[in-house]
């Protein structure tokens, strides 16, 4: 989990052994957001088994790098 801004968080979590799922939401609603659908879900068979992901806070730009031959780069605002 990442704090974004003053009250936003950022959470990836690995649902399965071929999917990321990623949260954004409020930190007092985050229970409630991690009920329901994610924003935006990644393959791991895109991006490889060991994707590194970015985030720069002030624009709240989330970047995911696959490294597999098939993945590349992803943007993705929150």
């Amino acid at each position: 989990m990442r704090l974004i801004g003053d009250a936003h968080c950022l959470l990836i979590t690995q649902s399965s052994h071929e999917t990321l799922n990623v949260y954004t939401s409020c930190i007092h609603t985050l229970h409630e957001a991690l009920q329901s659908h994610p924003n935006r879900k990644f393959h791991l068979s895109r991006l490889g088994q060991n994707p590194l992901f970015a985030v720069d806070e002030s624009s709240r730009l989330l970047v995911a790098y696959g490294n597999s031959e098939v993945g590349s780069a992803w943007l993705w605002y929150a």
